[in-house]
């Protein structure tokens, strides 16, 4: 039987087909986020090596660090951080340690295979792993009160 979306209103719509959709993708964000929380620095990534390249990624948010080490970009993503500050203190000794997720880590948190969680540089923690949990705690309170917003309307009116 094929379905004619002429005698619904959008918001029926939105109801029966959007709403369901942003709730998987809110409550995969939620659940991925709060799943980095759990992490240890032990179950990450570690990369050592002398940065060749650093230059930032501009996007309507503002924009990221992207660092080079060996030929790959590894991006750090700007949390209210001050990547001058940070590229110029890699840029004078070069020799840095990032730590960055796996890839079954990304693909729960929704992130990129190579987001910078932890930059080190000679015992001096420029961006520490406990900062982006925090920024992940935040990410997953936000995204849980979405999808629990989301739940509650579909419960709402899908009864009308």
């Amino acid at each position: 039987m094929i379905h004619d979306f002429r005698t619904h209103s959008k918001f029926e719509i939105g109801l029966r087909y959007v709403f369901p959709f942003a709730l998987i993708i809110f409550g995969w964000a939620s659940l991925g986020s709060l799943y980095m929380t759990t992490l240890k620095q032990t179950d990450l990534i570690s990369i050592k090596g002398f940065a060749t390249n650093i230059s930032y990624e501009k996007h309507k948010n503002g924009s990221d660090l992207i660092i080079v080490i060996d030929d790959c970009n590894y991006r750090l993503l700007n949390h209210g951080y001050n990547l001058d500050n940070i590229a110029s203190k890699i840029l004078n000794e070069r020799y840095v340690e990032l730590l960055i997720r796996t890839p079954t880590q990304y693909l729960l948190s929704l992130g990129k295979p190579n987001d910078i969680m932890q930059i080190k540089q000679n015992d001096n923690l420029l961006v520490s792993f406990e900062s982006m949990q925090r920024h992940y705690k935040v990410m997953s309170l936000f995204t849980g009160l979405i999808s629990v917003m989301l739940i509650i309307v579909l419960i709402i009116f899908r009864k009308r």
